[in-house]
């Protein structure tokens, strides 16, 4: 089965396979190697998650800093549909860095709620 037929370029077969093994190996921060051991999806599944699946994560995981403020401090807030989708590739980013949510923070994501948010980036954000 070619990547082309899987719907992905090679692209992004080398970007998420790097990004798996950088995962897999754990973060350059102590703090960090307990969150960041799962593996990357490489294609979106055929039951994609939805915005319902992932807003419970970032209510729980995100939502004590990046929430809406009037003085304008803080974060940008994580908490609707278009907010988070409007920063899917910094969100990526930073689980994929492991630099969110923060080691200090008491918030670790398990594997099983990174590879969600990361399936649902992959697939574009599905509302």
């Amino acid at each position: 089965m070619s990547f082309r037929v899987l719907g992905i370029g090679i692209g992004a077969v080398i970007f998420y396979a790097a990004a798996s093994a950088t995962l897999l190996g754990g973060c350059d921060d102590p703090g960090h190697a307990n969150v960041c051991t799962s593996q990357v999806p490489l294609v979106c599944p055929a039951s994609p998650p939805r915005y319902l699946d992932v807003a419970p994560i970032f209510d729980a995981k995100c939502g004590s800093c990046h929430v809406a403020t009037t003085d304008g401090e803080g974060p940008w807030p994580l908490d609707t549909y278009d907010n988070v989708s409007e920063w899917a590739g910094l969100i990526r980013q930073d689980l994929l860095n492991c630099s969110m949510p923060p080691a200090d923070s008491g918030l670790a994501m398990t594997p099983a709620e990174r590879w969600t948010v990361l399936s649902w980036v992959l697939c574009d954000t599905p509302q």
